[in-house]
């Protein structure tokens, strides 16, 4: 009992969190705690306080059953949890973490699908941004043990929105959703990967012939040195959706191509005015950009490196230098701490090119280099002052290369600098991706399977839905 002072039941909620105790875990905590130091070394009545923690936010959240689209083209019905006043919840958490709206913090909504469940998310990013944590940083007894794990605007401060099992980021299914939640009477930016992106603004999918969300180039030219780039507003997906579906109407049953129209087939589920260019309410999606832009260079040197003769060296064995594996899941593809090894490792990379004479893929190891330059300069949470000629540098890179310019290379390109332009305030320290970041609702789905574990039945079961709430309940009012 440091101090002579009984641990507090908030604190030993968190303790709860970090370790990802569940409830019987947590009593058999304190059973040891109290039996080490005495009785006294906890606050009494742990077991009351710790449930009223874990329902201090149930009235705000209530729980309805909705058909809706599942896999394989079933539409099923499903329970779905729900926050019933997103901006009373946001002012609440505000005010317990002592966050005025003047203090100029910002407000992220996710939605992404992982862990089996649909997700939507807030949360409240103070206005400097999160701290980059340092290698091998300790904390002091000061600051508290795990500071970091409980940073506002982290993963433990995350707080879900609405949230249902087993269901498709479809646009009907996000469309319900956001009906439900309503958020309107407070700004916000959508933290979202690209497929969702399009889908809340009405447009078709990435493999479509207008595949970006903030501007209405064709993939076709992508890679054209004269390309204008009109960026997409609210109001111009709007129309275009709309001529669409008059034209539909008009020519059915013939099929009508949504190209003539930049492939904007739905109105934008997005509550903001149709003046609002895309771009200032989707940001470049940082972590997604990162993942698809050193997945396809990694592509196209292991194609280049299978199709030499008598080549000497695999991709494999610059892969056992940096102490990875390709991924047998997620198509092949690294995840985020992987892609940052294969980026920070790209020195290794050209050694061993050098070495066995393999010149012909030096151009993909220096634009894996000139991207890691990107990331660096611009992905964090602040940006360098030359970002935009590491991205002007990395554009010819990948351009030399003679392969096709993807959706999120051509985000790299073309709108990371017009946002960070446009989203930085002249005179203030510039902020980069990462204070915009999709990152945290991406971790969200660990954090709340651990969490789920301790709540979770059977689909089918009579409890299911009550149990849902109960956990969805418990997860935010130990994060607010």
């Amino acid at each position: 009992m440091r101090g002579g002072c009984a641990v507090p039941a908030e604190e030993f909620s968190r303790f709860q969190q970090t370790l990802c105790l569940s409830g019987r875990q947590t009593k058999l905590a304190a059973q040891f705690f109290r039996a080490w130091k005495g009785r006294k070394s906890i606050e009494p009545n742990l077991r009351s306080k710790l449930s009223a923690i874990d329902s201090a936010l149930d009235d705000l959240f209530e729980l309805t059953n909705l058909e809706m689209d599942c896999a394989k083209g079933k539409r099923e019905m499903r329970s779905i949890v729900f926050c019933t006043d997103p901006l009373a919840l946001i002012d609440r958490v505000m005010a317990r973490r002592q966050v005025s709206a003047d203090d100029g913090a910002l407000i992220k909504v996710g939605i992404d699908s992982g862990g089996g469940f649909l997700k939507f998310c807030v949360s409240i990013v103070p206005a400097q941004g999160l701290k980059d944590q340092p290698t091998g940083s300790r904390s002091t007894y000061a600051e508290g043990a795990c500071r970091f794990h409980f940073e506002d605007g982290g993963v433990r401060k995350l707080l879900l929105l609405a949230i249902a099992e087993s269901v498709s980021e479809s646009y009907d299914n996000l469309q319900q959703i956001l009906n439900l939640l309503n958020l309107q009477g407070f700004s916000f930016c959508a933290a979202v990967d690209m497929k969702i992106s399009n889908a809340i603004l009405g447009l078709q999918c990435c493999s479509s012939t207008h595949p970006c969300p903030w501007c209405e180039t064709a993939r076709i030219d992508f890679s054209n040195p004269d390309r204008t780039n009109v960026l997409r507003s609210i109001g111009g997906i709007r129309l275009q959706a709309f001529e669409y579906q008059r034209t539909v109407e008009e020519k059915a049953p013939r099929n009508v191509s949504a190209a003539a129209f930049k492939n904007c087939v739905r109105p934008p589920l997005l509550e903001v005015p149709d003046s609002t260019m895309v771009l200032q309410a989707i940001p470049p999606m940082g972590l997604h950009l990162l993942l698809g832009v050193t997945n396809r260079l990694f592509e196209e040197l292991d194609t280049q490196l299978r199709g030499l003769e008598d080549c000497q060296i695999s991709t494999d064995d610059w892969l056992q230098q940096l102490g990875l594996r390709r991924p047998l899941q997620n198509g092949g593809n690294f995840a985020g701490n992987a892609c940052e090894c294969l980026l920070n490792g790209v020195d290794i990379l050209i050694a061993m090119l050098a070495q066995h004479n393999v010149f012909s893929a030096m151009p993909v190891a220096h634009a894996l280099r000139c991207f890691r330059d990107v990331k660096a300069s611009c992905f964090g949470m602040s940006v360098c002052g030359d970002f935009e000629n590491r991205v002007r540098a990395f554009e010819q890179a990948y351009i030399d290369l003679g392969i096709r310019v993807t959706p999120k290379v051509h985000a790299v390109i073309d709108h990371v600098v017009q946002f960070l332009n446009m989203s930085n305030i002249a005179g203030e320290p510039k902020k980069g991706l990462g204070f915009w970041s999709e990152q945290v609702v991406e971790t969200a789905h660990h954090d709340f399977s651990s969490m789920w574990q301790d709540f979770r039945i059977d689909f089918h079961h009579p409890s299911y839905p009550d149990r849902l709430h109960k956990c969805v309940v418990a997860y935010c009012s130990r994060h607010a």
